[in-house]
């Protein structure tokens, strides 16, 4: 377009001075073949090395054929070409740049075009070039995206680069700017010039403006100074559209009071912590019962000595790792309970900062208390129920068998007359003893409180060995599968181990009344090596969700009654659990079920002759024999001495740990009952060990109640399990005697 009105050389020369000291875009010229001919400035490479040059080799890689397309465009079609690229500096770093190509005919008629680059990405540089010809300077003024006038002293329009919609050039030049202004407007324009001609300085102002039929639009103006032999004539006015920014800006500001307004009736504390851990904002202006403000003070000034490592180590996970984190705070010991939500927080000036929120939970967690205490209340009580169900059936049991060998006994008694009839009363009462404490091992597998001797075996070997006895209780119409490729060895106690086999197997064939397949594997557990896998499967009818739960308790049975005791699986979880291991079923109905057991790994051992060979039973030592129930304190004294053993007894651990005082140098084995009035076994140990350092033991226990230490194996002592028969009590005399010197427990 044309400008209203010839200029001067001089005024235009002084007018594209003051686009330029205005101005943040690079400005090049180039030939048809792309060549730079001319640039105003250069960022990072010098002058010559650029000058002579295609424009393509300033882009980077990805940029450069859109680049050469539209520098293309431009000299074909006449029109000015605008687009954005990535441009590449001499260091290899790469800025955005948006540039408007402007075609031209050069003075001597020769194809030219004009590059105006501004760095998009700060939106701040526009650079003119003052050298060009009237053309070059027209043609750099009419592409600016902004309007650009200039005014006089009395605000007059001198000219201009293009005209609001509806306005011709008769009706702008030389008229007030007064005249196109609102009211509310015109005060801060006049204001704005007044001050650009007083200072020699730019100013600037924002407006908003309001079109009838339009909506509100907001203008930034740049005022800039022009001078002419040293003093200001005109000013140029450069308005730009800000709506956006400033909806940008007002849309933050809402936002920021709905924060607030949300904040300061929020029932949570919630506050701004800088990097420095200082509190910038708080919505509540005093800590409870602090009494100052929180802004401006560290968080060490408002944070209790003992919360204070966890509100410092929150705030570095997100401060040093842009986590979020949580913890929790009492406010006073049995009082509130506040839960600590800190989270990164980002602002408008970059800065990092934290948002910590503090919520009230103390009813949650009173409520979460009380849920607690209900569901101890409810296990107690299913507990009883089980301890119930436990008793009846030892009463049940253990009647039966007390009737058996009262019957033995009596008929002994009566037939004492004849040797022959009265042994085999006995061999009958004793088995009747052999199968009570059967039971009563079952029933310590349940409660797991049973002392297992675990060795490292082989459970594949374990299993081929079991199938002889498992054929004997499988009918012949369920087939038998083992998959034992192993080896896969773990640290058993092989008879109780065998115990689980054949209960799990038992089970199962119960589950196939009318026949099927059970199948035995053993194998390392794919999601563990360190875990040994024995699962026994059926195909039977499978168990229904509703009871899988109860399967393992005491005593729980589907079978009709008569037909089961519901002792098999809740011995075997027991003897699984006492192995360290786990057991587990997966069922469903009509699809069978499969036992898992896991057991933890070991490393085979390879067995010494002196492992082999049992202790010799006889001897002439004395021992020291700790037992509170008579009978039995009589029978052990009885067997001991019938072999050459001296004993002296105590019936409880106060008398033991007197009786040994008194004979400290002549007792060579200390005989302790591990549940005794007054000192149980393991308490009487101690003093007695006190008195003599590495006196031998051995205890004796129906079951060791949890009064011997887990790790008393790995002492060096010993334990015989009641009931036992004298064979094996001399067995384990002799041993106990013959053992090596216990180790020091800080050894």
């Amino acid at each position: 377009m044309s400008t209203a009105g010839p200029l001067s050389e001089a005024l235009e020369a002084a007018l594209f001075r003051a686009l330029a000291r205005s101005s943040t875009s690079f400005i090049s010229c180039f030939d048809r073949e792309r060549r730079v001919v001319f640039l105003n400035r250069t960022l990072s490479r010098k002058h010559d090395e650029i000058i002579g040059r295609r424009i393509e080799e300033f882009a980077a890689p990805s940029a450069r054929e859109n680049l050469v397309r539209a520098a293309d465009a431009a000299f074909a079609t006449g029109e000015p070409q605008a687009y954005e690229f990535q441009a590449q500096l001499a260091s290899d770093e790469e800025i955005a740049l948006g540039v408007d190509i402007v075609p031209f005919t050069g003075p001597d008629g020769e194809p030219l075009a004009l590059q105006i680059s501004s760095d998009i990405s700060e939106n701040r540089r526009l650079s003119l070039a003052l050298d060009q010809s009237e053309e070059f300077r027209r043609r750099v003024i009419e592409n600016l995206p902004d309007y650009v006038a200039m005014l006089d002293r009395e605000r007059r329009f001198h000219w201009f680069n293009r005209l609001a919609r509806g306005l011709t050039e008769s009706d702008v030049l030389g008229k007030e700017l007064d005249e196109f202004v609102s009211p509310e407007t015109l005060p801060v324009a006049a204001a704005a010039i007044e001050q650009a001609f007083a200072t020699g300085k730019p100013t600037q102002y924002e407006v908003e403006t309001s079109v009838p039929g339009e909506p509100p639009a907001w203008y930034n103006t740049r005022v800039v100074p022009v001078s002419a032999s040293g003093e200001v004539t005109r000013v140029l006015a450069l308005t730009s559209l800000t709506t956006e920014r400033k909806q940008a800006e007002l849309s933050l500001k809402r936002s920021e009071e709905r924060f607030r307004a949300l904040a300061e009736h929020s029932p949570d504390l919630i506050a701004v912590i800088t990097p420095e851990l200082v509190c910038e904002y708080a919505n509540r202006t005093q800590a409870k019962g602090a009494g100052a403000a929180l802004v401006g003070r560290h968080i060490d000034e408002f944070t209790s000595p003992a919360d204070l490592d966890k509100a410092r180590a929150a705030l570095d996970c997100v401060f040093a790792h842009a986590k979020p984190a949580e913890y929790e705070v009492r406010a006073e010991p049995g009082d509130a309970v506040f839960r600590v939500r800190v989270v990164p927080f980002g602002s408008e000036d970059g800065r990092k900062r934290a948002l910590m929120v503090s919520t009230d939970v103390t009813r949650e967690r009173r409520d979460e208390a009380a849920r607690q205490n209900l569901l101890t209340q409810l296990h107690q009580a299913q507990r009883l129920e089980s301890i119930g169900m436990l008793a009846g059936g030892i009463a049940h049991d253990f009647n039966n068998l007390l009737q058996v060998i009262q019957s033995n006994l009596h008929f002994a008694r009566e037939s004492l007359a004849e040797p022959a009839v009265a042994e085999n009363e006995l061999v009958e009462a004793l088995r009747a003893t052999q199968r009570a404490a059967e039971l009563t091992r079952h029933l310590l597998a349940v409660g797991r409180r049973q002392h297992l001797e675990p060795k490292c075996a082989d459970l594949c070997e374990l299993v081929r060995s079991s199938v002889r006895m498992l054929r004997r209780v499988i009918p012949a119409s369920i087939e038998l599968h083992c998959d034992t490729k192993g080896p896969c060895f773990a640290l058993v106690d092989s008879p109780e181990l065998e115990q689980v086999l054949l209960n799990l197997c038992l089970n199962a064939r119960d589950a196939m009344p009318k026949g099927g397949n059970l199948r035995i594997s053993v194998t390392g557990d794919p999601e563990d090596d360190a875990t040994c896998l024995l699962s026994v499967s059926d195909d039977g009818a499978g168990i229904d969700k509703a009871i899988l739960p109860r399967i393992f308790e005491p005593f729980f049975t589907t079978k009709e009654a008569g037909t089961g005791s519901g002792l098999g699986l809740a011995v075997a979880a027991g003897v699984v659990h006492a192995h360290g291991g786990v057991i587990n079923v997966k069922s469903e109905l009509g699809e069978g079920a499969t036992f898992s057991v896991r057991l933890p790994a070991a490393r085979p051992q390879i067995a010494t002759r002196a492992d082999s060979e049992p202790a010799t039973a006889p001897g002439n030592e004395l021992v020291l024999v700790a037992e509170d129930e008579p009978l039995v304190r009589a029978q052990v004294e009885r067997v001991l001495s019938s072999v050459g053993y001296r004993v002296i007894c105590a019936e409880n651990g106060e008398r033991a740990v007197a009786l040994f005082e008194k004979e400290r140098e002549r007792v060579g084995l200390v005989f302790l009952d591990v549940v005794m009035p007054r000192l149980d076994g393991w308490q009487a140990f101690l003093r007695i060990d006190e008195l003599k350092r590495g006196v031998k033991v051995l205890f004796t226990s129906g079951y060791s109640a949890d009064v011997l230490p887990p790790d008393f194996d790995g002492l060096g002592i010993r334990l015989l399990s009641k009931p036992y028969a004298p064979a094996a009590l001399l067995e384990a005399v002799r041993a106990a005697l013959d053992a090596p010197p216990r180790p020091r427990k800080n050894d």
